[in-house]
């Protein structure tokens, strides 16, 4: 076990084409193949990052507060420092290759980058459910959502599920140490587990395969499931709908969730379907370590397919969440028109005390025409 633990730690770091025994690569076509893995996963994270600061900017905006919105925002702070860690490993793999790591990089990815990344990875698994419920809600009962405790305590809750991963993970700060090894006037910094591992090796298995039922594939599960109840409840009260007359004003409310709900539930779509390359990678590698294959033909495919996963997790992080959010919300986009020309000559900027933010929220021209009437009478 000890073996597979340090196994799964080291080759996460290693981005290298291997030669293999009939030479069907050769070091020019294994050096380029490497060096086109890198520059794509930093070209991912250098078209996501800038997209993804642009979502956390328009959440943060005051006339977009609301329950989903922190949600969003704790999301999109998880994906940055996802992001943090993938291109800063590109930066060293970069700058001084994988081959010759500091003491100082050992130390900085398996304590920093690796511990944060997986935590903010997962945990973002679970607070998409959490986004999901509520908006499955909303859906259900659309004029009593501001009552549904999701809604109410989304401050607590997003801070809080990041904690309890965190500390869900602490295993892997604990289990593992930092070793010198010099052979041949050569020395090298390698990963071992630790002290704390042996003496606490169930409790640390236990931890580790708790975290990837539950944040990964429970939650994955979740979130399909969710979303076809989503689906589901959207087309039954559209029919509904049909037959009942309602006010203007609780029909803009109804419009209103029911295109924040819609938006929600493509980001969320998206992200399910780009997450299943890296997650079916993981699951691979936990049952049989990438630094186990002896088949180098086989270690290769295993490590681009890696690779696609991670690249497709970071394009969701940013781009496709941001096109989303474009495509789907005319609020999204006039608070996002707003921030980059610094306008702030906005009807939303000075909205009546007391008014809810839902009301307001994704409105298209229907919903605002619909408003001006009924003050008009």
């Amino acid at each position: 076990m000890a073996k597979s633990s340090l196994s799964n730690v080291t080759s996460k770091t290693s981005f290298y084409i291997t030669s293999d025994e009939s030479q069907l690569l050769s070091n020019e076509a294994k050096d380029t193949a490497t060096n086109i893995l890198i520059t794509i996963r930093l070209l991912t994270t250098v078209i996501s990052m800038p997209l993804a600061l642009c979502t956390l900017t328009v959440f943060s905006h005051k006339s977009m507060r609301s329950a989903t919105g922190t949600y969003v925002i704790g999301l999109t702070l998880a994906q940055i420092v996802f992001m943090l860690g993938r291109a800063t490993t590109v930066v060293n793999t970069f700058v001084v290759g994988n081959g010759s790591q500091s003491l100082a990089w050992k130390y900085l990815w398996q304590y920093v980058l690796n511990y944060s990344g997986l935590v903010a990875r997962r945990a973002s698994q679970v607070v998409t459910c959490v986004v999901s419920v509520e908006r499955l809600y909303a859906v259900l009962r659309p004029l009593h959502v501001k009552t549904f405790f999701l809604s109410q305590y989304s401050m607590l809750l997003t801070p809080g599920v990041y904690l309890t991963s965190a500390l869900w993970h602490i295993y892997l700060i604990l289990g593992t140490d930092v070793v010198t090894l010099t052979t041949n006037s050569t020395t090298i910094h390698v990963y071992v587990p630790s002290s704390f591992y042996q003496n606490h090796k169930d409790l640390c298995v236990g931890l580790s395969m708790s975290a990837k039922v539950v944040q990964v594939f429970v939650a994955l599960t979740l979130q399909i499931a969710l979303n076809v109840l989503t689906v589901w409840a959207l087309r039954r009260h559209n029919m509904a709908t049909r037959d009942v007359q309602s006010t203007r004003r609780s029909e803009v409310k109804l419009r209103a969730e029911r295109q924040m709900t819609l938006t929600i539930l493509v980001t969320t779509i998206c992200s399910v379907i780009l997450t299943i390359p890296l997650t079916v990678a993981n699951v691979w590698d936990d049952f049989e370590p990438m630094s186990d294959s002896v088949n180098s033909r086989i270690y290769n495919v295993r490590l681009v397919f890696q690779e696609i996963g991670i690249n497709f997790s970071v394009l969701s992080c940013g781009g496709v969440d941001f096109c989303c959010y474009v495509r789907l919300s005319s609020k999204y986009r006039e608070v996002l028109h707003q921030v980059i020309s610094f306008d702030k000559s906005s009807s939303f900027h000075n909205k009546p005390d007391g008014q809810n933010y839902s009301e307001n929220l994704y409105q298209t021209p229907a919903t605002l025409k619909a408003l001006s009437t009924e003050k008009q009478l």
